[in-house]
């Protein structure tokens, strides 16, 4: 405006010298507002949406992995971060407590006794790029872990390690990372969803989410269950998950690369880009690291 007020032009909007994003957004937002004002002008029927609210605002004391929420809240992990704009990495800062808005549907997660984010959650597991000179037993030392642990997690044959390779490693030999190797059980006669989880240590309901089944589900013999440490099962499984995220004003390829600790090629690769420009609002798939 003060340029144009300097040139002795008119200041409206319509004078204005703006991108062409905003130039085609504003005529849109205003044409939409007439259209809702006086829907009945223009024998428009608007549908009715109910007055209450559809989310949630909940707590949680420490840092907390999208992944592992979103698998809490049985919701695709697009929905929060859609939902928490302010998140765009693989999980929260580390602060004394995390605010997330969900679904109000899922807001029952959070009042039952068997809430797993009531206490401080602490991230335990990182990945590491294997780099020259590193060993089972350099990466063992360094990260106070077992190289019988690092080679089960990562279902190393031998001691062996390739430049470039991405292992996870617990960052210590703490309560919270005991491992259960990840494997199968074939229930039998006599199995329970009880039973299993005690044998293997266990809670029932991350078992019977693990398995997508109903924590008072009946057992069919023969039936496979996956038995694992839930870090461990979320964790391999993180190696091929993808994200979608909603590009905002001022991303480029090189910013999101940063935001999520992966590569601009690893983008460019699994979304087919031909262009390297991004479009505010555009939905980009992000292959992201474990955890």
């Amino acid at each position: 405006m003060k340029r144009n007020q300097r040139r002795g032009l008119n200041t409206d909007y319509w004078s204005l010298d703006l991108p062409i994003q905003t130039r085609n957004y504003v005529p849109k937002f205003i044409a939409i507002e007439e259209l809702i004002i006086n829907s009945d002008q223009y024998d428009i029927e608007l549908p009715f949406i109910p007055y209450e609210p559809v989310v949630a605002k909940i707590e949680i004391p420490g840092q907390v992995e999208i992944l592992t929420l979103s698998e809490y809240l049985n919701i695709k992990p697009e929905l929060l971060y859609k939902l928490n704009a302010g998140y765009t990495k693989w999980a929260s800062a580390p602060s004394e407590k995390s605010v997330f808005y969900i679904p109000i549907e899922q807001y029952d997660y959070f009042q039952t006794s068997e809430n797993p984010f009531s206490d401080s959650n602490q991230i335990n597991w990182i990945s590491h790029t294997v780099e020259s000179g590193d060993s089972l037993w350099s990466l063992a030392r360094k990260y106070d872990t077992e190289v019988r642990i690092i080679r089960e997690i990562n279902f190393l044959e031998n001691d062996l390690l390739s430049i470039n390779t991405t292992l996870l490693i617990p960052l210590s030999k703490t309560e919270s990372n005991n491992f259960i190797p990840y494997e199968m059980h074939i229930v039998s006669e006599g199995d329970s969803l009880w039973r299993l989880a005690k044998k293997y240590n266990l809670e029932v309901i991350d078992l019977a989410r693990m398995n997508n089944i109903d924590v008072n589900s009946y057992l069919q013999l023969g039936q496979q269950l996956t038995i694992g440490n839930k870090n461990i099962h979320r964790n391999m499984e993180s190696k091929k998950r993808t994200i979608l995220y909603s590009v905002k004003q001022g991303d480029n390829l090189y910013k999101i690369s940063e935001l999520f600790d992966v590569s601009v090629k690893s983008i460019k690769d699994i979304n087919k880009f031909k262009e390297e420009t991004l479009r505010p609002g555009q939905i980009i798939k992000i292959a992201i690291k474990a955890f």
